[in-house]
């Protein structure tokens, strides 16, 4: 993965009301959940992956919310990490991945509300490819809106003047805290763009447009001892379900292993009360072979095998 140089990401805004109205925009409760949708060429390959929102933590004094990403293809299990500035309307990154602009305070500026065209940053970079560009604002404004609900998505176009990086187009949704990036370059697939989409999303237990990864509690009998149960179907091609039954309340990891027992993703890694739980995994960014599930709880772990056969 980084070898790829130049990968393009989403970024979370973590907003729930109209900017314009005067008011504080706080960020996303910690356990808002999303999950979102790779595409890649024409859009017939795809894979879905999620993200939650974990924490707070403080860097340098300054309290930033840590958003968790979950089996993002090429790139794993991470932590982003933003916080929102009331004053500017920018909304700044720092430590995890991204790619920002850094004019003078030294913070990742990932976005500003109100950008005017022709705002020009003097020093832009790709934390993973480490280059820096400058760039320009070449429009904003209204793109569509998001999941039918007439809540709408704004958009940012930006020319960045480096070797291929061209424009970038920033779509973000004030409620939903979502951007898409997308451009006609440098993408892990070796076609010619990629984009990734915000899919569905829980927040305050309300859950919005599409959900499939999330881990469903399937019933609601309370089992009496731990089982992780053998993948179905399998071998599989590229989606299949994962089962456990949980006693007691417990937090839970579920982790993925090669053959050779390295630690290719953390799938998940939450509190979970007693019950009986399903989740389904997409393996469509993986090359066929076997893998290793494992699920860790406060009072053990089991490990079961799962073939991917494309």
């Amino acid at each position: 993965m980084r070898n790829i140089k130049f990968i393009i990401l989403f970024i979370l805004s973590f907003f729930f009301t109209n900017l314009s109205n005067g008011t504080t925009y706080p960020l996303f409760k910690i356990g808002s959940y999303f999950e979102f949708m790779y595409y890649v060429g024409s859009e017939t390959d795809t894979v879905r992956y999620s993200g939650k929102v974990v924490s707070d933590t403080m860097i340098g004094n300054i309290k930033y919310q840590v958003l968790r990403i979950f089996n993002e293809p090429f790139m794993g299990t991470y932590n982003h990490y933003y916080f929102f500035d009331t004053v500017s309307n920018i909304l700044y990154s720092k430590t995890g991945y991204s790619v920002g602009c850094m004019d003078g305070d030294l913070k990742q500026k990932v976005i500003g509300f109100y950008w005017p065209k022709g705002y020009v940053f003097n020093t832009c970079s790709d934390t993973m490819a480490g280059v820096k560009w400058k760039s320009v604002v070449l429009d904003t404004g209204t793109y569509t809106t998001i999941f039918n609900t007439g809540i709408p998505l704004r958009m940012v176009q930006r020319r960045d003047s480096i070797q291929n990086y061209g424009i970038r187009t920033l779509v973000y949704s004030q409620m939903f805290g979502f951007i898409q990036f997308y451009q006609s370059y440098g993408n892990p697939y070796n076609s010619d763009w990629y984009k990734i989409k915000l899919m569905g999303c829980v927040i305050d237990s309300i859950r919005y447009g599409s959900i499939l990864l999330a881990v469903e509690n399937i019933n609601t009998l309370i089992p009496d001892k731990f089982v992780l149960i053998q993948n179905y179907p399998n071998p599989f091609n590229p989606i299949t379900a994962i089962e456990f039954s949980l006693p007691k309340s417990t937090k839970v990891k579920l982790k993925l292993y090669n053959i050779l027992g390295k630690e290719v993703s953390l799938l998940f890694e939450e509190k979970k009360s007693a019950g009986n739980y399903r989740y389904k995994f997409n393996g469509g960014a993986l090359p066929s072979g076997v893998y290793f599930y494992r699920l860790e709880t406060d009072y053990g772990g089991q490990t079961k095998k799962m073939i991917l056969l494309k």
